[in-house]
C-alpha cells in the first residue's frame, strides 16, 4: 500500500508537489501494472481522512482484495482548520478539488512517461473528492498521458449533475471502455444541507443543474447515459460509503475485477490487530514528519 500527498499542512488549505509522505515509498517506483487510488472527501484533514481509510482497508482485505496496489491520495479539502467553518466553505474548496486534480495528473504524467505499457488506474472517490478525479481523468485525457482508467466509483459524489451532462466539462468518461459507477443516497442530508447552500453560493449553474450526482445518481445510468452503472445505497447518509457493508462490497468488485466471489465478514466485528497492522500500520497513521515541521526538505510549497 502506497501514499501520495498534495498537502502542505495537515490542515486547512496550502499546496505542495505531489509525492509520498516522508517514509512512505514511491508507487511509481514499485513496477506496479495497476493502481487503485482512493480519495477521500470534502472537510477531511489528513488524519481524519487516515482514520476512515485504516478501518475501510481490513475489511476490504476481509473480503479477499490485495491491498498492495492501493494509494491513498490526501488534498486539502479542509478550507480552514475548523471542521465547522470548513463547512460552510464548500464554494470556496471547490477550486482547492481543481487545483488538487492538476497536481495529481501532472505526477501521473510524469511518472507513466518512460513507461511501455499504459499504467492502469482504478479510482475510487467521495464526496467533493469525486470532482478530483472527474477532473483529473480530463485532463490526463487531453494530454495523451501514458495511462487506461479502467474504472472509476463515486460515492456520494459533490458534483453538480449540470458539469457532467454532455458538451459540459465532466460530460464524458476517459474513454469508451471506462467503467464509471455512481452510488447515491436521496438520504444523505450533508448534500441535502450544505451542497445546496454551496451551489446558490457559487451560482456556476442554472438551478434546475445543481442537484448532486451523490442524492440523485444523475443525469443518467445505463447503456448511453453518462454513467455505466449506478445503485441507490437506502438510507445512506454522507459518511457511511467508506465502511458499509454494501458499499465496501461495490469498492472491493472495482478494484479486483477478476474476484467473482469473497467472502463477506461481520464488519461490526473488531478487525483482528495483525490484519489492522498490515492494511495500514499505526506508527504510519500519524500526522507525517515534514507536516508536523512546516517545511519540505527538497521542495518547495505552491502558492495558495
Amino acid at each position: 500500500m502506497y501514499q501520495l500527498t498534495c498537502r502542505a499542512h495537515a490542515l486547512g488549505r496550502g499546496f505542495a508537489p505531489v509525492m509520498p509522505p516522508e517514509g512512505w515509498p514511491n508507487p511509481a517506483s514499485a513496477g506496479l501494472d495497476r493502481w487503485n487510488v482512493f480519495v477521500h472527501g470534502f472537510n477531511n484533514s489528513y488524519n481524519s481522512a487516515a482514520a476512515t481509510w485504516s478501518r475501510t482497508l481490513p475489511r476490504l482485505a476481509n473480503r479477499g482484495v490485495d491491498l498492495s496496489a492501493v494509494v491513498l491520495f490526501y488534498w486539502p479539502g479542509d478550507y480552514t482548520k475548523w471542521e465547522v467553518t470548513s463547512a460552510l466553505n464548500y464554494h470556496n474548496t471547490v477550486p482547492l478539488a481543481e487545483q488538487s486534480a492538476e497536481l495529481l495528473s501532472e505526477y501521473l504524467r510524469a511518472v507513466t512517461q518512460a513507461r511501455r505499457v499504459p499504467l492502469e488506474l482504478c479510482f475510487v472517490a467521495h464526496s467533493l473528492g469525486a470532482l478530483v478525479v472527474l477532473r483529473t481523468c480530463n485532463l490526463l485525457r487531453f494530454a495523451r498521458a501514458n495511462v487506461n482508467v479502467r474504472n472509476v466509483l463515486l460515492m456520494a459524489a459533490a458534483v453538480p449533475e449540470g458539469f457532467c451532462e454532455e458538451g459540459q466539462d465532466y460530460g464524458s468518461a476517459f474513454s469508451a471502455s471506462t467503467d464509471e459507477s455512481v452510488l447515491y443516497s436521496v438520504h444523505d442530508e450533508v448534500l441535502r444541507k450544505y451542497f445546496k447552500l454551496g451551489q446558490e453560493l457559487a451560482a456556476r449553474l442554472p438551478k434546475h443543474q445543481r442537484e448532486a450526482v451523490g442524492r440523485t445518481g444523475g443525469p443518467g445510468i445505463g447503456i448511453g447515459e453518462r454513467w455505466s452503472t449506478g445503485k441507490s445505497m437506502d438510507r445512506y447518509d454522507h459518511g457511511d460509503y467508506w465502511n458499509k457493508v454494501s458499499s465496501l462490497d461495490r469498492i472491493a468488485r472495482v478494484m479486483s475485477p477478476g474476484l467473482k466471489d469473497f467472502s463477506r465478514r461481520d464488519d461490526s466485528q473488531e478487525v483482528p490487530e495483525l490484519l489492522c497492522a498490515d492494511a495500514l500500520p499505526t506508527d504510519k497513521l500519524a500526522e507525517p514528519e515534514y507536516l508536523r515541521k512546516g517545511s519540505f526538505s527538497s521542495w518547495h510549497a505552491l502558492p495558495n
